[in-house]
């Protein structure tokens, strides 16, 4: 008994480890044709290549960052974090011994066509910083220029010479007169002793009536010569006050001129150097779009130089992808080629992906790197917003 169940055991360990010859054949004849089947297709179907890199989205406009030239303290910030900005906008205001309200006063007031002392008198108390010594001579010249213009002794003195000169030339004027009337006398006068001499002659005159006529004939001449020396020392006289009225108007007007000339090279030089002022603590947009604060730019806030302040992104109805990749591998990007980009921000499992379309490769040879430009798919330039994969 036991020795026949041994034989069946035995038999049973034999056809259990032992499959049978078919099946093997079979077997590994299916195995190998499905390997063969699958490295024929794998062949012919064309599989993507997957690079996974950096990507840096960007309006076609670059992106403009101000960075911090100098340590200070943010004072003031005019905008939000998103409004549109325009070129030359104030962002904000750095802080300064001198109030940015009053360098405004005092730039609106050295830009006025005609400026006056009352222009600058309502910043007389403020404080001006470094800009007070030059505040003060300007307003001393304007003082000057304001004395001068309402200076009552010098043109007292200039309508004096005015008066004198004007009651001169009526004296040369009436003395004109008196030498043609003498001239006159002096003609009869010598047509008289001519016609006496012959009367005289004739013994119709007498010796007396002919001394009488010559003494009036010298008379006229002595008056003649009188009123001719007059005359000239009138002409002195009215050259003379000329001269003094044109001397007084010249200082006048030379003075005149030193202030309006100190005034302007004291106005040029406050205008630089609040020009200099805003360089240092204006921080102004340099293009039109959309500001972007980081954290950490917020008044009271210190910051470094070479710190990242703002960004403005500028508007644009296209956004680009830029990629930086190694040459190694780059050999089947082509134009016009499907990528996918990934937010850090923004999970891909919950947000989806943004598609793009690669538009142009530049390799750089010194670097060996290929640069890539992406065209971003669904970037609505009116909402400033991008839609995913899954539509959000």
């Amino acid at each position: 008994m036991s020795s026949q169940e041994n034989s069946e055991s035995l038999l049973s360990d034999e056809f259990i480890g032992s499959p049978p010859n078919h099946l093997t054949r079979y077997g590994i004849s299916f195995i190998l044709l499905f390997i063969l089947l699958v490295i024929t297709f794998s062949w012919y179907i064309d599989y993507s290549d997957t690079i996974n890199t950096t990507t840096t989205l960007n309006t076609q406009k670059p992106t403009i960052i101000h960075q911090a030239e100098r340590n200070g303290i943010i004072e003031q910030v005019l905008v939000n974090d998103g409004d549109r900005v325009t070129e030359d906008q104030v962002i904000m205001i750095l802080h300064s011994d001198v109030a940015a309200s009053t360098i405004s006063h005092l730039k609106l007031a050295l830009t006025e066509d005609q400026i006056t002392i009352d222009d600058l008198s309502v910043l007389i108390d403020l404080h001006m910083g470094k800009f007070r010594e030059d505040f003060q001579k300007l307003a001393e010249a304007l003082h000057k220029i304001n004395e001068q213009q309402s200076q009552q002794q010098l043109k007292l003195k200039i309508k004096q010479q005015q008066s004198h000169l004007l009651a001169l030339r009526e004296r040369l004027q009436q003395l004109n007169k008196q030498h043609d009337m003498l001239a006159q006398k002096h003609t009869i006068a010598e047509r008289q002793i001519e016609r006496s001499s012959q009367l005289a002659e004739q013994g119709l005159l007498s010796k007396t009536d002919i001394e009488q006529l010559n003494k009036n004939l010298l008379d006229a001449k002595i008056n003649t010569h009188q009123i001719k020396v007059e005359q000239v020392e009138l002409k002195d006289a009215i050259n003379f006050s000329k001269q003094e009225i044109d001397i007084l108007n010249n200082d006048a007007t030379e003075r005149s001129q030193q202030l309006s000339l100190q005034k302007s090279l004291l106005v040029q030089k406050l205008l630089d150097q609040i020009t200099g002022w805003e360089k240092n603590h204006l921080l102004k947009a340099n293009i039109s779009g959309v500001v972007a604060i980081p954290y950490g730019s917020s008044p009271h806030q210190n910051i470094k130089a070479g710190q990242e302040i703002f960004s403005v992104i500028p508007k644009s109805n296209n956004l680009i992808g830029q990629i930086k990749v190694s040459e190694n591998g780059t050999g089947k990007i082509r134009l016009g080629q499907k990528t996918r980009i990934q937010l850090k921000s923004y999970p891909a499992k919950e947000f989806g992906e943004i598609e793009g379309e690669v538009i142009s490769k530049s390799p750089s040879i010194h670097d060996q790197l290929v640069f890539l430009d992406i065209a971003i798919s669904g970037f609505n330039a009116q909402q400033n917003n991008i839609q995913t994969t899954y539509g959000k």
